[in-house]
Formats: structure tokens, sequence, C-alpha cells
């Protein structure tokens, strides 16, 4: 038996029942509830009326197709999104990404890589639930950047008293770099240091795709992206605080 704790329900759409039923009795093994969906239409269905947790969604799926579906989803949940493909371009995985999936995941794939994604994904999405987290740890750490300010309580970022709308993950990235706010950090270690483990291939489109959002609800909610890439090293957040400090007279 696996390392799952909350009995969470896993949703598969795929229209391959070979496929589902490998997935249903992998998970099932692992301590997870897994329900079945055939098109993108059924997917949706399950997730507006159900308790889902997670969906694992094949791209090409018969119907509503998986980045469509995928779409419609992200007007209304941030239900926490793996993509199953047998495509494996770098431009498939980040139009998936781009899409608003949580990971990407090519087939054909080991069934332990799966497991170990679905409870990443998991315990980014919900922390608390699952009783571990980077988040966690640092839950009374208040940190603030000129009006962006971090509210550790409820983690959430406001803005002016606004709610900024993150994802888990966003959350996390931008707690990072507000933690390291002034300085330069490599895509590697805000992979290694946010996901929790080693970098893994295409890692830097990953990375590049999330603080992508980030920027955008920033700059939507604030007027500015705070976080600017440094070509070929990783991104830094400019450091309100020192901008805004009276140069010091020469001695």
């Amino acid at each position: 038996m696996g390392e799952n704790r909350g009995g969470d329900r896993i949703l598969i759409c795929d229209d391959d029942p070979e496929i589902t039923g490998v997935l249903s009795l992998l998970l099932a093994d692992e301590g997870y509830e897994a329900l079945c969906a055939t098109s993108g239409e059924q997917a949706l269905q399950h997730v507006s009326s159900g308790d889902i947790d997670l969906l694992l969604m094949e791209v090409m799926i018969p119907g509503i197709d998986g980045l469509s579906c995928l779409r419609r989803l992200r007007r209304t949940s941030d239900l926490p999104v793996i993509l199953l493909s047998a495509r494996d371009s770098d431009a498939d995985k980040i139009m998936g990404l781009r899409c608003g999936a949580d990971d990407y995941i090519t087939k054909p794939f080991h069934p332990m890589e799966l497991i170990a994604r679905v409870r990443r994904t998991l315990m980014l999405h919900y922390p608390r639930r699952q009783g571990v987290g980077m988040v966690e740890e640092h839950r009374e750490v208040i940190l603030q950047n000129g009006p962006l300010l971090c509210d550790p309580g409820a983690l959430i970022f406001r803005c002016r008293g606004r709610v900024i709308d993150l994802t888990r993950l966003e959350y996390r990235i931008l707690y990072y770099m507000m933690q390291h706010k002034g300085m330069v950090v490599t895509t590697e270690q805000i992979y290694r240091d946010t996901w929790g483990e080693e970098v893994m291939p295409g890692a830097d489109n990953t990375v590049a795709v999330h603080i992508s959002h980030i920027r955008k609800k920033l700059r939507a909610c604030t007027g500015r992206r705070f976080i600017e890439p440094i070509r070929g090293v990783g991104y830094i957040m400019e450091d309100l605080e020192v901008r805004s400090c009276p140069p010091q007279p020469a001695r």
C-alpha cells in the first residue's frame, strides 16, 4: 500500500479501456479512489457535480479534446490537472502548461513515475491536507515588497487589500521569489526548492510558464510584473524597498 493519507478521488479521462483499467488498479493500490470518463464532456460533468481532487486527462480524447476541456475548466476551477499524451515535443508540453496543466506526462510512462507525479501534484495543491509542504513551514513569516503583501495565515497574496488569484503552486513560487527579492535565482533553484525534488527534463519550460502566469496576474493587480527574467540564468524579483531608499551620502 502507498503513502496516500486522504483517500483522494482521481478522475481518469481516457477512451482506452485498457489504460483506464490499469491506471484504476494502480491508483487503488496506492490508496486513491479512481473514477473514469471516456470523453471531455464526461470529465467536465464529473468535475462540476462531484468531489474530484485531481484529473488525469488524455490530450487526444474524443469530443472536447483535452486542451479545450482544460481551458473550459480553468475558467471556473483551479483543480489540479495532469495531462497524458503520446506527443512528447517541447512545443506540446509548453502548450499544455500554458493552458493551465499542473504537469504533463508523455506515454509510455513508468507506473511509479505517474504515482510520484500524482503525489507531488496533490501535495503542492493541498499542502494542509497532506500534512506537509514548504508553505506550512513559513506560515508566520509575513513578507512584503512595496504594495505586495503575503498573508501567511490565509496562504494568499494581497495588493492594496485586493486578493491576487493564484494557484497553490503559483503561491509557492511567488513566496520563494519574495524570500529572495533582489537576488538572482536560477530556474534550477526555483524548481528544486518549490517543487521539492531534483530537477527533471523540461524544468526550465515548466518554471517559465508558471512564472509567466504569475507575472500576468501581478501586472493585472498591481500594474507591474515584479519578476524579471535574466537570460540564460534565471529570474530576479525587484526589491522595491531597496529602490525606494534615498541615496547615501558619499564618505
